[in-house]
């Protein structure tokens, strides 16, 4: 008996050999995407969310069409490549759908819901086609769970043209419908299976690629990195943006910041251009804005700095998705400013107005510095 467990032994073969199938290692990509899919989407940063999601389809069916090709794979090679891809399916196809879903409904109850079908629905989808296969052997029952992410990606291009609470709910639906498919008896072919359709998924997945990846090159300067050290950002996170010019950043400055850092857990400022200051003041401000932009950024208690080139907050709104927007009391009623109210009110954002620091401005340094500097040319000519 024991010299036939230690036979069984021998020739049973270790964990981790089996990472050095090729297929297994391209399954492991595609969950790497994933997890990045996840880390952003709980982020909020759904650009990269995206992206990380199209690859993880694209390394699944790459991984069915290495395997197929290879020469020289064993039954256990295939029983565990199999086994494996199911499992990383659920997580990619499954899980982070539901994440993203959550998120993107900043974790409100009723998005819980959404994701709970998701989620469900993966799982039954998956054992059932464990269980029984291919219909027929050429399709599909149900539709295959890596079509969720193809549609999904697709669909949150939109995200940008309309407003959050619209695309809540478009976007709401559309996983709901995903799910009531993906559990459905409808019969659809394996596109995974035919060497065409993978090349076709690569251009989409560039297309897709390139789409998202702009906009993340677009708006590189606008953000930092989150200091994951510093325990204010959660997974429920709230964004509170303010805006100003921030010229000869004073203790004013630094109170209005920190007052927006016990609001929220994510500090966002909007920095006005040079051309935007001269378009409703006479003079432009001293510091140039770079190094306006550098100023704040170093500051402990601010997140994220972006600088605004138009009198306009909406556009800066849709794509931070504020919870707070802070304003000042000379705020006003001008147009730029009636548009960014309405369209906050529309999202269920809080608008508050804080009174200045009455003991300093930029104005107020400014004319001390011309002052003293009159003052100096005056002594001088005294002592001359």
């Amino acid at each position: 008996m024991t010299t036939k467990n230690t036979e069984y032994q021998e020739l049973q073969p270790t964990i981790i050999s089996f990472v050095k199938d090729l297929p297994n290692l391209c399954s492991l990509a595609g969950l790497a995407c994933t997890m990045l899919a996840i880390y952003f989407s709980i982020l909020g940063v759904y650009h990269a969310a995206m992206i990380g999601m199209i690859w993880a389809v694209a390394f699944d069916w790459a991984d069915g069409l290495i395997a197929r090709k290879m020469q020289g794979r064993t039954g256990n090679d295939r029983a565990f490549g199999g086994q494996l891809d199911v499992l990383i399916d659920i997580v990619s196809y499954g899980v982070t759908p539901a994440i993203l879903l959550m998120s993107y409904g900043k974790f409100e109850p009723i998005f819980l819901v959404g994701a709970f079908f998701m989620l469900a629905a993966s799982a039954i989808r998956l054992s059932y086609f464990s269980t029984f296969g291919l219909s027929g052997g050429e399709k599909y029952t149900g539709l295959a769970l890596d079509n969720n992410n193809i549609i999904l990606v697709f669909i949150f291009i939109f995200e940008g043209v309309l407003s959050h609470g619209v695309f809540s709910v478009i976007f709401y639906a559309s996983a709901l419908g995903l799910a009531a498919l993906n559990v459905s008896q409808i019969k659809t072919p394996k596109l995974s299976g035919n060497p065409i359709n993978v090349y076709a998924l690569a251009i989409y997945t560039l297309a897709i690629t390139g789409i998202y990846g702009m906009e993340a090159f677009i708006n590189k300067s606008d953000i930092k990195i989150y200091d994951f050290s510093n325990s204010r950002i959660g997974i429920s996170t709230m964004v509170v943006y303010t805006v100003g010019t921030f010229d000869l950043l004073h203790v004013g400055h630094l109170a209005l910041l920190e007052y927006c850092g016990t609001l929220g857990d994510v500090i966002a400022v909007g920095v006005a251009a040079d051309e935007v200051v001269s378009s409703y003041k006479p003079n432009v401000p001293v510091i140039p804005l770079e190094q306006r932009l550098e100023m704040l950024k170093a500051l402990r208690f601010v997140d994220i700095v972006r600088p605004y080139y138009e009198l306009e907050y909406v556009s800066a709104c849709k794509e931070l998705k504020p919870g707070i927007f802070v304003i000042g009391e000379d705020w006003g009623d001008k147009p730029h400013n009636i548009d960014v109210e309405a369209y906050l009110r529309a999202e269920g954002s809080r608008i508050i107005q804080v009174s200045y620091n009455p003991k300093t401005s930029s104005t107020k340094i400014k004319q001390t510095v011309i002052a003293q500097s009159h003052r100096g040319k005056y002594l001088a000519q005294e002592i001359e």
